[in-house]
């Protein structure tokens, strides 16, 4: 079945992917997808998104925090203040009550001033990033597309020794 498939995804979670919610209780899971066979659409695509067990929605501002870190948006400053790229604290320019030193913070933040929250969104919506900008926590290169594209041929060709 799997050469009939049109697309494969491959779901996992990891070690530390458990969100906890008060007194430490696991409300929900960060789960990853990854997309090893597309015919319709590029392959080895990767999606993660968080996966509630109270039946709560996507939260917006979350949402809107992991866009801007993730495209580099919302700019990190040093302990001088200097824009770097390194950082270690967000701020936002026409906001200067807005600081927040972790994605949480951020998050935390983009509640108390829904006006940033906006003037973020409506950059995200019109595209005003660079998508190839992109941070990603996994090293990707061609070559690293290349050797997962033969990794999952090994594989397909493991399972077909196996069936014989």
């Amino acid at each position: 079945m799997k050469f009939y498939a049109s697309v494969r995804i491959k779901v996992s979670k990891n070690k530390d992917s458990a969100i906890k919610g008060p007194k430490d209780r696991v409300i929900g899971q960060r789960i990853k997808a990854r997309v090893v066979k597309n015919k319709t659409a590029p392959p080895f695509q990767v999606a993660e998104f968080e996966v509630y067990f109270d039946g709560r929605k996507l939260d917006d501002f979350e949402e809107v925090a992991n866009t801007a870190l993730r495209y580099g948006i919302l700019p990190r400053y040093n302990a001088k203040g200097e824009r770097t790229e390194n950082g270690r604290q967000y701020r936002w320019d026409n906001e200067p009550e807005f600081l927040a030193k972790s994605k949480a913070e951020v998050v935390e933040q983009l509640r108390k001033f829904p006006k940033v929250k906006d003037e973020l969104l409506e950059m995200i919506q019109q595209g005003n990033y660079n998508e190839n900008d992109e941070v990603d926590d996994e090293d990707y290169s061609p070559e690293s597309e290349a050797r997962l594209a033969e990794e999952v041929e090994t594989m397909a060709w493991d399972e077909i020794d196996e069936d014989k």
